[in-house]
């Protein structure tokens, strides 16, 4: 039997090798196009590595700092009550505004007999003194507790028993 590209001739011979350098191209381009596929499915799993990553490091460092806001939490409220029954404990004693404000420091003008004036502005006075966001500038957290209690009391005190 004849070699085809004897039989066709130089005609079928050059035809032969257009053909066979036409399927040479397509299969490079094919091998390149699946090379890209493979970097670009690598490219995609390491991203979804990282990001799995990201996502286990966030949550374990979620909860450690929810740990931490629970044991900070439960100290705060802790001290909270203590220094609330502290302050109950010195505060025992006084029947209006202006005895626990003389309590705490700050005398109403005219004590021990205070007019509804000065009981007003000596209470101004300790919430602008005592307030939470006003005094705690430089405070440790335990004075800044301290300060929201007394305010509380203050606030407190006013609204049940009025400026008198």
């Amino acid at each position: 039997m004849l070699d085809r590209s004897t039989a066709l001739g130089a005609e079928g011979a050059a035809a032969d090798a257009a053909e066979w350098e036409a399927r040479a191209v397509v299969l490079e381009q094919q091998r390149q196009a699946a090379a890209l596929e493979r970097r670009r499915r690598r490219a995609d799993a390491a991203r979804a590595r990282e990001l799995a990553h990201r996502q286990e490091a966030r949550l374990a460092e979620l909860r450690t700092s929810a740990v931490a806001d629970a044991s900070v939490s439960n100290v705060r409220d802790t001290l909270r009550a203590r220094m609330a029954a502290e302050l109950a404990r010195r505060t025992s004693h006084c029947y209006t505004l202006g005895s626990l404000l003389q309590a705490l420091g700050v005398t109403p003008s005219g004590w021990p007999f205070p007019t509804q004036a000065a009981v007003a502005s000596a209470y101004r006075a300790a919430a602008l003194r005592f307030h939470p966001d006003r005094a705690s500038a430089g405070l440790s957290p335990q004075q800044q507790l301290y300060h929201e209690e007394i305010f509380k009391l203050i606030a407190r005190t006013k609204q049940e028993r009025g400026i008198s």
